[in-house]
C-alpha cells in the first residue's frame, strides 16, 4: 500500500492554477477600476452597476484565496489522502466511489453550455472579462469535488461498519468472535471519525470561502438578473439571455445543495446504526 507524497505534478498544478486566478483577478480589478473612474457618482441606488461590480470582484477574489491557501495546508491534505489510501485498501466500495471523482465534469459542461448560449444569444461587451469570470468558477468547484469525494468515502466506511454490526446482531456466534469483531469495528470507527475530523480541519477555511462565494453570487446575481431583465427589460424578446441566467442560477444552487448533501450524508451514517 503506497503513500501520497509532495509530488511535483501537484505543486506545478497548484502554481499554474494560482497564476491563472491571479491574472483573472488582476484583469477584473483593472477593468472595474477603469469603469468606476469613468463615473462621476457611484449611484448604487440606481441601476445594477455596484451589484455587478461586487459580483465580479468577490467571485474572482474568493477564487484566488481558495487557490492561494492550498500550499498552506499541503501537508494536512497529504495526510488526508494517506488515510483515504488506507481506508480504500481492498474495500468493496472502491468502484462506487470512483464514479464521484468525475462530478466536476457536469459542472464544467454546464459552464461551457452557458458560455455558448451567451455567445449565441447576445453580444458580450467585454468577452475577455466574461470568460475569466467563468474561469474563476473552477477553483471553488475543485474544492467542492474533493470534499464531496472525501465525505463519500467516510459515508461508505461508516455504512460498512453499520452493516457488519447488523450482521453480528442477527447471527448467533460465539462470544469470543463477537468480541473480536466488535473491537475491530470500534477501532475502525474511531479511525474513520479521526479522518472526518481531519477533513474538517483541513478544508474548513476552503468550505467557508466557497459558501461565502455561493451566497454572494446567488444574492447579487439574482438581483442583477431581475433588474436587467424585468426592470430595465434589456433583453426583452430574447430567450437566450434568460436561459443563460437560469443556467447560472442552477449551477450556483447545485454547488450549494451538492456540498451540503454530501457532508450531511457522512454525518447521517454515524447515527444510522442498530443497537444489539
Amino acid at each position: 500500500m503506497g503513500e501520497f507524497r509532495h509530488e511535483k505534478v501537484g505543486i506545478t498544478f497548484s502554481v499554474f492554477q494560482f497564476i491563472i486566478e491571479s491574472w483573472t483577478t488582476y484583469i477584473v480589478i483593472t477593468y472595474l477600476l477603469e469603469a468606476a473612474m469613468l463615473r462621476t457618482e457611484a449611484l448604487c441606488s440606481q441601476g445594477n452597476f455596484c451589484s455587478a461590480f461586487g459580483l465580479l470582484l468577490s467571485h474572482t477574489i474568493i477564487a484566488l484565496l481558495v487557490v492561494a491557501i492550498v500550499p498552506l495546508r499541503f501537508k494536512a491534505t497529504i495526510d488526508c489522502f494517506n488515510q483515504v489510501n488506507y481506508i480504500l485498501y481492498n474495500q468493496k466500495y472502491k468502484k462506487s466511489i470512483s464514479v464521484t471523482y468525475f462530478t466536476m465534469l457536469p459542472f464544467a459542461i454546464c459552464i461551457m453550455i452557458k458560455i455558448i448560449i451567451s455567445k449565441i444569444g447576445f453580444s458580450i461587451r467585454e468577452p475577455e472579462l466574461y470568460y475569466l469570470y467563468n474561469v474563476a468558477y473552477f477553483g471553488p468547484i475543485i474544492i467542492i469535488n474533493v470534499v464531496a469525494v472525501l465525505c463519500l468515502i467516510a459515508e461508505e466506511a461508516y455504512r460498512e461498519i453499520n452493516e457488519e454490526l447488523n450482521n453480528l446482531c442477527n447471527e448467533y456466534t460465539n462470544s469470543k468472535y463477537r468480541n473480536l469483531r466488535i473491537k475491530y469495528l470500534m477501532n475502525h470507527h474511531w479511525y474513520i471519525t479521526d479522518f472526518v475530523e481531519k477533513i474538517s480541519k483541513c478544508f474548513s477555511v476552503d468550505i467557508l470561502l466557497v459558501m461565502i462565494d455561493i451566497y454572494i453570487q446567488l444574492v447579487l446575481f439574482l438581483y442583477v438578473t431581475l433588474w436587467s431583465m424585468f426592470a430595465q427589460k434589456i433583453f426583452s424578446g430574447f430567450i437566450w439571455p434568460h436561459v443563460a441566467g437560469l443556467l447560472e442560477v442552477i449551477i450556483i444552487l447545485v454547488k450549494l445543495i451538492y456540498l451540503c448533501y454530501r457532508c450531511d450524508r457522512a454525518v447521517f451514517q454515524v447515527w444510522n446504526k442498530k443497537n444489539c
